[in-house]
């Protein structure tokens, strides 16, 4: 594998990325993320979650089943060799019950703030940071802030 060292490189690796989720295409996993992929996400409803290759296709797999009319914006991708910062938004349909809510059929709208480290050509490393409030709102769930 040729490494990936140019922004170029990195860029395109990213936007492949998030393409693939927008156009429910897991062929480009494998292509893209390293076996030994650690990936981090934080959730709501139970903190941080890492995972693995494996572990990350079998996580985009159930979201297509869930959730109908995926789509992204990317919003802005800053790269350098070998390390990207992007900014999107992921739209789906709630047409099936998530975070205990019953299908609505409206669109939700999920911003998210992601970080990749890339090696070999190949994502090696990301995290993700969702403004999952933002999304619990959407879905008709009141998060009560005390003071």
């Amino acid at each position: 594998m040729t490494p990936t060292t140019t922004v170029e490189e990195t860029r395109e690796l990213v936007e492949r990325y998030h393409a693939a989720w927008g156009n429910e295409e897991l062929t480009a996993f494998p292509d893209i993320l390293a076996e030994d992929l650690s990936a981090s996400f934080y959730d709501p409803t139970g903190g941080e979650t890492r995972l693995g290759a494996n572990e990350l296709r079998e996580h985009w797999t159930n979201s297509f089943t869930t959730r109908s009319d995926p789509a992204i914006e990317i919003h802005e991708i800053v790269a350098e060799p070998g390390r990207a910062m992007s900014y999107v938004t992921y739209s789906y349909t709630h047409d099936d019950a998530e975070y205990g809510v019953a299908p609505t059929g409206n669109r939700v709208d999920l911003e998210e703030w992601f970080s990749f480290r890339v090696e070999d050509g190949e994502i090696v490393e990301l995290h993700s940071l969702a403004n999952n409030l933002s999304r619990l709102r959407q879905l008709g769930i009141e998060i009560p802030i005390e003071s």
